[in-house]
């Protein structure tokens, strides 16, 4: 699937310096594929969970809804890391 990909990426670097460098290509395709997928569906596992225990208690959503706005602009997009620090029922 990367196979192309990481070829053409692999052949532009000095690989003597890199620890997979008796690697098949395919084989690290298959490694960064593995990857990707294994990220995406832990991810959504995690907010699928998070996002139930949600729904279900609808008086702990309020709760965090409310820590939400105490921490400063709502309508600002930019919801980062240091932001969900700030906020007790999260950490």
């Amino acid at each position: 699937m990367f196979d192309g990909l990481i070829g053409d990426h692999l052949d532009k670097c000095d690989t003597s310096t890199l620890y997979f460098r008796n690697l098949p290509v395919q084989k690290l395709s298959d490694q960064v594929f593995l990857l990707l997928l294994a990220g995406t569906d832990t991810t959504a596992s995690a907010l699928t969970t998070v996002f139930y225990h949600l729904a279900k208690e609808p008086s702990y959503q309020q709760k965090l809804v409310e820590a939400i706005q105490e921490i400063g602009d709502v309508s600002d997009p930019i919801f980062d890391y240091t932001a969900a620090l700030r906020i007790p029922l999260l950490v």
